[in-house]
């Protein structure tokens, strides 16, 4: 049963009516048979996940990754490249047309700057060298993978290298590799890889090269080469030369117009169309796409992919269409460069964005879970170039889209929450605005998954303008729970609050002024099992907090910890009703005296913490998390970690023990 069908089966057995939500069964005569019924009892674990685990959706921002078509199981092939937030990449992606999906976590070591193609013959992905942290300049080593695991097949052959090409020659059965930069400089040498052991061809031809790109040809039954980063004897220079191998030796093809000079591009062969598209690239070309038809080379579009440079394409060939994904672009009106997550199909001569983009990096904003409409928003926050933003995204379990440019005022530090009850995600608060300087606000939203509308709020009658403070619905009073938060004066003073507010779908109403110290950045959840809302950390008068708190709709009461988190702040809290517990991740304070941001995900069953290991985000603080209960886990997104980030990360808990169940007949 796949990890899909397991997750499935596991939200309806905890969907049975006679279960509570999060609450096994503890007293057997609640279930007793009637009389004369004979009743079979089984406990069993609830089929899943052996273990807990983390994995990244879709592919993070990168480049110089690789990818080839696997025609054997009809998807593209992605592995490794580089991040923003934790450098070289060593997950393997498949993309069917439709989604990402995460095909493993283990194989070749994490690394940039390699080459793959599919070996047809054999059905297999062929990978060489590339450069991984390993502290060696580069690799040598030659892996495989047969659609379920890595394999390595070689670690003699070429020289270890980065930033060559490789290209599968259909006709001869051979994978042909062609120069890179090695440990003393760029190289210009041809070797072929039979599924056996790699063969030294040719030591001529080309100049010596590295960030060049090389396709096949499969009319002409030629590997065609383009461009690069060559040598003049005095100084690096770009190449724009055109060659061909047929087998036995390199061609120079004398064309008179064609591509300007360029590296850092990607190449694949479109069987139906019968040419060559060449895409991106440094230079001037950088968003210009080129075809070659065996003779000449012609310029099709000038728009598409927008100023991209070290991405990575493959031709599908069950669905006819060009797949490229990543790379680098400088977006406009700014001055550095940044990865992208863009997933772009080339089809009947034009380009196509067919994944949306995940939000752009972004820290401080907020995020809850539209059960109704099955959908996880995202609003607002900071990017890392300090602009707020307003925009709306929701995630549907496969991508994310923007759902709206109009709403609330840009802002950060607010609370989000969905309100069950009235099917509609509640917004308070924040700092920003529309004018030249923020501020702090105190406006309530309403999203309905369509638009924002503001709620009328009489003066005197809502939570004070604030920043940092944390909201939870608590479904069995059918209400949210508002505490605390920080106003900042103009001087630099930081007031902070300890207030508790609550909003029942019409108004907010203030309930007291006792129970937790007055604190900012912490944050709360529903907890199932107590049937209260709890209150973890933040930052108060005396530094980091590591307290945690019940409210039952009354009054705050301390809840003891013998283990737990330490003290921290800018982390988050959601309430897993499927297992009905509640999740704690990352946040940051003082370990031995130290700035620390943590990777640690939390797990609170009504009585203690539990820490789970499974590996996954890098440590961070001020990122947002939600639950998915349609899918059983949580999603979290942004952050920084330690520079703000795009990343969109899932938590799939390990499976718990059913509650005993009685079949009667």
């Amino acid at each position: 049963m796949d990890t899909a069908a397991r997750l499935l089966l596991f939200t309806f057995l905890f969907s049975i009516p006679a279960v509570v939500e999060g609450e096994p069964a503890t007293d057997p005569s609640a279930s007793a048979p009637p009389p004369g019924a004979i009743a079979s009892v089984k406990q069993e674990q609830i089929p899943g996940p052996p273990e807990s685990a983390w994995i990244r959706t879709p592919p993070t921002s990168r480049h110089d990754h690789a990818m080839a078509y696997d025609s054997a199981r009809g998807h593209v092939v992605l592995f490794g490249g580089s991040t923003p937030a934790k450098g070289r990449r060593g997950e393997t992606w498949g993309w069917d047309g439709q989604r990402w999906a995460l095909l493993a976590i283990t194989g070749p070591t994490p690394r940039r700057d390699h080459a793959m193609a599919y070996d047809e013959a054999r059905e297999r992905v062929v990978l060489f060298g590339g450069d991984d942290d390993s502290g060696a300049f580069s690799r040598g080593d030659t892996w495989e993978w047969d659609g379920e695991e890595w394999e390595l097949v070689s670690t003699t052959g070429p020289e270890p290298r980065r930033e060559h090409a490789m290209a599968y020659d259909s006709a001869r059965g051979r994978v042909v590799l062609f120069a890179g930069r090695g440990v003393e400089g760029r190289l210009w040498d041809t070797w072929e890889w039979d599924g056996q052991e790699w063969h030294l061809v040719s030591t001529t031809g080309p100049e010596r090269r590295y960030t060049h790109a090389m396709a096949y040809d499969g009319v002409r039954n030629r590997v065609l080469l383009f461009g690069g980063s060559g040598w003049t004897g005095i100084a690096a220079v770009t190449l724009d030369d055109t060659w061909e191998w047929n087998g036995q030796e390199w061609t120079e093809i004398d064309t008179e117009f064609g591509p300007s000079p360029r590296a850092r591009h990607a190449m694949v062969f479109d069987s139906v169309r019968q040419k060559v598209l060449l895409q991106g690239g440094t230079g001037d070309g950088s968003s210009e796409t080129w075809e070659w038809d065996g003779e000449t080379w012609e310029q099709v579009v000038e728009e598409g992919p927008f100023d991209r440079r070290e991405h990575a394409m493959a031709y599908d060939a069950a669905r006819q269409r060009v797949v490229l994904f990543g790379g680098i672009r400088r977006p406009e009106g700014i001055g550095s460069s940044e990865s992208v997550d863009e997933t772009w199909e080339w089809d009947a001569g034009q380009w196509e964005q067919v994944h949306s983009a995940a939000p752009p990096p972004r820290r401080d904003h907020a995020m809850a879970h539209d059960s109704a409409r099955d959908r996880t928003v995202l609003f607002g926050g900071q990017t890392p170039f300090g602009d707020l933003v307003d925009e709306t995204w929701e995630w549907d379990g496969r991508q994310w889209e923007l759902a709206a440019t109009e709403g609330p005022a840009p802002r950060r530090d607010f609370a989000m929450v969905y309100h069950t009850a009235r099917q509609r995600t509640l917004l308070f608060g924040g700092f920003g605005g529309e004018g030249v300087f923020p501020e702090h606000l105190a406006d309530t939203w309403e999203w309905d998954g369509e638009q924002w509308q503001e709620i009328s709020v009489a003066p005197g009658t809502a939570p004070s303008s604030s920043q940092g403070h944390a909201m939870a619905y608590d479904p069995q009073r059918d209400r949210v729970v508002l505490f605390g938060g920080a106003f900042h004066g103009v001087g630099g003073e930081i007031s902070l609050r300890r207030d508790t507010w609550e909003w029942d779908g019409e108004q907010w109403e203030h309930l007291t002024n006792t129970g937790p110290s007055a604190r900012t950045d912490h944050a709360m959840a529903y907890d199932g099992r107590r049937g209260q809302v709890v209150l973890f950390g933040g930052w108060g008068a005396a530094g980091d907090i590591g307290d945690m708190w019940g409210w039952d709709g009354e009054q705050w009461e301390e809840i003891p910890i013998i283990d737990g988190p330490t003290p921290r702040r800018n982390h988050t809290m959601a309430h897993d009703s499927v297992r009905g517990r509640v999740l704690l991740f990352g946040g940051s304070g003082l370990v031995n005296g130290t700035f620390t941001r943590f990777d640690e995900m939390w797990e609170w069953n009504g009585d203690r913490w539990e820490l789970d290991n499974a590996p996954g985000p890098a440590g961070r603080d001020n990122h947002a998390m939600a639950y998915d209960s349609a899918r059983g886990r949580a999603v979290l997104f942004g952050g920084t970690a330690p520079i703000t980030v795009d990343e969109t990360w899932e938590f799939i808990p390990a499976p718990l023990v059913l509650p005993t169940i009685f079949v009667f007949y």
